[in-house]
């Protein structure tokens, strides 16, 4: 196509993309677009793309991915309509209008860009929180560092982590959060939203590298979690998590997470033993309190497909239990006393032992409460008993509850 119609549209995208001198040609090495929040890297890519028109399959940022789309769509256009592809060009530069909106602040902008966005794709909890550390590291001049490592956090949390609702990011800061409010000594059981959270202050938590650095360490530690990293962990403590990995909701994810923050040295390392308690003490409880929930449970072996009705309700914050399809950890945990007795550590063991097992698999939450059902007490002390430990700071659980005092679980 080189005639002159064609030529002089693409003189005429030429000067929208790249500055031009005094006499209107265009200098292809000074682009009009810039990103302050994209890295060095992907704008080189992104002038690259501009220069050659092409795109080479080492090539992987947003500006890559989004060239290959165009480019397809282009090409089918073409294909399907060719009398009008010239038109196509021309139409967007004469009809198309770019508006510049500028905000007196970051949440002016933020707020302007919600309401611009409405019918678009909305913003993560995540963006938001990115937006103000990327605020207070340009104040730092460190914009550029906190780009490549905002990014690498991102790809390694989008590995780790699958949450139904939400972004892989927003899980990772939903993790964290639960070990602020444990330092903040925050006891309510109605856990606020996360962006409400976050934003106190001024968004002071997220002003501070601190606050950074701990995401990174926490997203590390998942990540060894998730790869049952044998160097990290031993044998008998990956075999716990493996277990907890099927837990009925992600509540464990929450106790642990603090643990690790709060008990890591300084190489992010924790003491095997202790971290295996722990764990330990955490299935235990995932499996008393599964029992509690799990109302018509006679139906896990009466039932075709073993599934226990969605509208079961959760509990202490936690969302409510799914249909149990990962395989009734609970129930069958609850008809399994010599799998109980492999999970959970032998000291704990006499807690569940002391309630019949028709007793736990028919345990309602409202008998949990009934103190007239004398065969139903032994499983609802543990119950509580474990309860209080994880959320009063008790460091022993014994049949009537707690056993000792202060600090964190151990």
């Amino acid at each position: 196509m080189k005639d002159a119609n064609s030529v002089k549209t693409r003189e005429n995208i030429a000067k929208c993309i790249w500055k031009t001198d005094e006499f209107g040609s265009p200098d292809m090495n000074i682009l009009k677009i810039d990103s302050q929040v994209a890295t060095d890297k992907d704008k080189d890519e992104f002038l690259s793309i501009l220069k050659s028109g092409m795109v080479t399959s080492e090539q992987k940022s947003k500006y890559a991915d989004n060239y290959r789309f165009f480019q397809k769509e282009i090409d089918k256009f073409l294909k399907q309509y060719p009398s009008y592809f010239p038109y196509l060009p021309i139409r967007i530069l004469n009809n198309c209008i770019l508006l510049p909106i500028e905000a007196e602040s970051q949440d002016t902008a933020l707020r302007i860009f919600s309401t611009l966005n409405d019918r678009g794709k909305p913003l993560s909890d995540a963006d938001i929180f990115k937006a103000q550390f990327y605020k207070f590291y340009s104040k730092l001049g460190k914009k550029d560092e906190f780009i490549t490592q905002w990014k690498e956090l991102e790809e390694l949390a989008e590995k780790i982590f699958h949450p139904i609702y939400g972004t892989p990011m927003d899980e990772l800061f939903s993790r964290y959060m639960y070990y602020e409010r444990a330092l903040k000594e925050i006891k309510s059981s109605t856990t606020e939203a996360l962006r409400k959270f976050y934003e106190r202050d001024g968004y002071k938590l997220l002003q501070s590298t601190a606050t950074f650095e701990n995401l990174k360490l926490l997203a590390s530690f998942w990540n060894d979690v998730s790869n049952q990293n044998k160097e990290r962990f031993s044998d008998k403590v990956l075999r716990r998590l493996f277990v907890l990995n099927y837990a009925p909701n992600s509540m464990w994810t929450y106790f642990t997470s603090v643990y690790f923050m709060h008990y890591k040295d300084e190489d992010g390392s924790l003491e095997d033993d202790k971290f295996y308690t722990f764990l330990c003490k955490t299935t235990a409880f995932v499996w008393a309190y599964t029992m509690a929930l799990l109302s018509p449970l006679a139906m896990a072996s009466s039932t075709p497909s073993g599934r226990v009705p969605p509208s079961i309700p959760g509990s202490m914050g936690s969302p409510a239990i799914p249909s149990m399809g990962r395989g009734l950890w609970g129930a069958w945990l609850g008809s399994n006393t010599e799998v109980i007795s492999c999970l959970i550590p032998p000291e704990e063991v006499s807690i569940f032992r002391s309630a019949s097992t028709t007793v736990a698999i028919r345990a309602t939450h409202s008998t949990m409460h009934n103190t007239k059902d004398s065969s139903c007490m032994p499983i609802r002390r543990a119950i509580w008993g474990l309860r209080r430990c994880f959320f009063s700071g008790c460091t022993g659980v014994g049949m009537g509850g707690c056993t000792s005092r202060g600090g964190m679980p151990s």
